[in-house]
């Protein structure tokens, strides 16, 4: 029997020590934390600390500690008696210079004399001044602790704050659509050159000018500005040899004029002084460019500050590079997307035939500007080589370029989808025909159906597209053709048989479907 009672015994102690060394779970405290008179990195604020919920135990003044944890970097001044007040259901107290300790980012203190925390208390606040925000921006959960003296501290999970930058950080962005409307913002569209000057240079974004704006922007909204006054200027940083760019800055006509070539490159053209405060939000310039032959061309855009703030030195605050690629004969078609389907071609022959590269001119709105893609699918019926079996491929996935001469089945939301902004303008860069030195345009088509395109900038007669087909010794028959209205309805209506004698009956951007009897060559 002793033996049974000392293995309880033994048990019970062991048992006591267990639950003693037991962690005392985390609790989740509701609370509000507000900075004044600022948020700013580096500054000097006061933190009032708000618990919006009851306290969940008591706490004894003279005793009993409260404790804060704020984010890495953050610093503390020299505290002096009552700088920091601790208020309960009880009225307001001052915490003694003596009860506070500081070590890196972590702040505690004592609490005063009267100052005793009830278990349910709803009315605690600790305002506490003087503390150096950390220089690094972005959004920290304050940690709040209690320390009863017999026990291990509790850590409570408490409410976010935020510190924002203390200089604004600006950004130039180039918008063009003033030449080519609906394109992404951070799109730059091939440039069109030599050969076009007869349509004149005195008409802003026509021919063979390019017009867009230059916009410097608040990037990151911060405290206070990058510098009082900044420079602007800009450096053609690549060039071909013997080329020229003609740009014209901020007013078309005006005395700003630039006719850069080769042996400019790297020097430094001097724009604007751009006055601060306030930064922007926006502050725009429209240009016109135009580069004098085909090529890879770099045009560079800054901003800098003689000095930022306390630092010696210039030091750039914003810049942003235009490779501009450029084409000869360069011409720009489009395509217009309505809701679910669509029977497209590209008007053109493109530049780039990657699907990817080609999206890049699509206004973003039609891809994820809402978090839902609009266009969801982009499918072609293809024949091999010997035409003797197709498939479908379907983007994303196995198909990933998009040629001319065929056509493509582009699939959107649907009509009652409130995401859509229809139509959207899809625009293609590239040229009414092959270069040299490949051959002119021929477009093989098998026997059956074949999805084939109009590569064409202006509507014609399908059968002045297909002058070679009703003609000849044995003549080779018209396919039957099929036409997509893209109206938006579920009707069979939306389909159209093309009559060849209608007048407009082939439309610049649109797709077909045709039968070949016998299969031939299209030669627009």
């Amino acid at each position: 029997m002793r033996k049974i009672i000392s293995i309880l015994v033994t048990l019970g102690v062991i048992l006591g020590l267990t639950l003693a060394a037991a962690p005392v779970a985390a609790q989740t405290c509701v609370a509000t934390v507000a900075l004044a008179p600022d948020n700013c990195a580096t500054h000097v604020t006061t933190y009032t600390i708000t618990y919006v919920a009851a306290f969940p135990v008591t706490l004894l003044a003279g005793n009993d500690k409260l404790s804060f944890d704020f984010a890495d970097g953050t610093t503390f001044g020299a505290f002096a008696d009552g700088d920091i007040t601790v208020t309960t259901t009880a009225g307001t107290f001052n915490v003694l210079k003596a009860a506070i300790t500081t070590s890196d980012a972590h702040l505690e203190f004592v609490l005063p004399v009267g100052a005793d925390i009830a278990a349910g208390d709803p009315n605690v606040v600790v305002v506490i001044p003087k503390v150096v925000n950390t220089a690094t921006d972005g959004v920290y959960k304050l940690g709040l602790d209690y320390q009863q003296v017999c026990c291990d501290p509790v850590v409570f999970d408490c409410a976010d704050y935020t510190i924002i930058p203390l200089y604004s950080t600006l950004g130039f962005h180039l918008d063009f659509d003033k030449t080519y409307a609906g394109v992404a913002e951070d799109f730059i569209p091939p440039f069109k050159a030599c050969g076009q000057e007869n349509y004149g240079e005195q008409v802003g974004g026509v021919g063979w000018m390019t017009v867009f704006d230059l916009i410097l922007r608040d990037d990151i909204p911060g405290c206070l500005p990058p510098c009082g006054t900044a420079t602007m200027w800009f450096v053609l940083t690549e060039c071909p040899e013997d080329e020229v760019v003609t740009f014209y800055w901020d007013v078309f006509g005006a005395n700003t004029l630039f006719t850069l070539d080769d042996t400019d490159v790297g020097d430094v053209q001097a724009l604007a002084a751009v006055v601060m405060p306030p930064p922007p939000p926006d502050k725009v310039w429209t240009n016109w460019i135009h580069f004098s032959s085909p090529g890879d061309y770099e045009l560079c855009f800054y901003l800098e500050c003689p000095a930022v703030q306390c630092t010696s030195g210039a030091q750039i605050v914003a810049e942003i590079c235009m490779p501009a690629k450029v084409h000869q004969w360069k011409d720009a078609g489009k395509m217009e997307l309505e809701e679910k389907w669509n029977l497209i071609s590209l008007p053109l022959v493109p530049f780039d035939t990657s699907i990817d590269n080609l999206l890049l001119s699509l206004d973003p709105e039609a891809l994820d500007g809402d978090g839902v893609d609009d266009l969801l699918s982009i499918w072609h019926y293809e024949w091999d080589a010997t035409c003797t079996a197709a498939e479908w491929k379907q983007w994303p996935g196995p198909l990933t370029t998009m040629e001319d001469g065929k056509s493509y089945w582009a699939r959107m939301t649907y009509p009652d989808s409130e995401l859509g902004n229809f139509p959207y303008t899809w625009w293609v860069w590239g040229h009414y025909q092959n270069m040299p030195p490949l051959n002119p345009l021929a477009y093989d088509m098998c026997p059956g159906w074949d999805m084939f395109g109009f590569t064409s900038l202006a509507n014609e007669l399908s059968d002045a597209y297909l002058w070679n087909f009703g003609t000849g010794a044995p003549a080779l028959p018209y396919p039957l053709i099929y036409g997509w209205l893209n109206t938006g309805d579920w009707e069979t209506s939306d389909w159209q048989l093309v009559d060849p004698l209608i007048p407009d009956s082939f439309v610049t951007g649109q797709g077909y479907w045709g039968y070949f009897p016998f299969g031939g060559t299209i030669v627009p």
